[in-house]
């Protein structure tokens, strides 16, 4: 039998290198986007995208420091963007 001292797939390797700053680079990405647009998600949406992302993090925890902050600012990004949607969607009923 082989010894599983370390894993060396692909899968790993592309998700410990690339995964988390694709992601970042996809919340810089819809950060501009809804800066022009005016749209914003049903509540909640943000929160539960934050909770999938968390799941991913604990069950193949980032190994590098790099990793490390590109999936706090990931969760910083979710985070700043519910909070943002709340008050939107606050200024909007007062408007109606």
């Amino acid at each position: 039998m082989a010894e599983l001292s370390e894993p060396t797939s692909r899968l790993h390797t592309a998700y410990h290198r690339y995964l988390p700053p694709l992601v970042f680079l996809l919340i810089v990405a819809w950060a501009v986007i809804l800066r022009f647009v005016k749209y914003h998600p049903p509540i909640g949406t943000y929160i539960a995208v934050l909770a999938f992302g968390a799941v991913i993090v604990t069950l193949w925890p980032p190994e590098g420091r790099w990793s490390k902050v590109c999936w706090l600012l990931v969760f910083a990004g979710f985070l700043i963007f519910e909070v943002r949607n709340l008050y939107d969607d606050r200024n909007e009923h007062d408007a109606q």
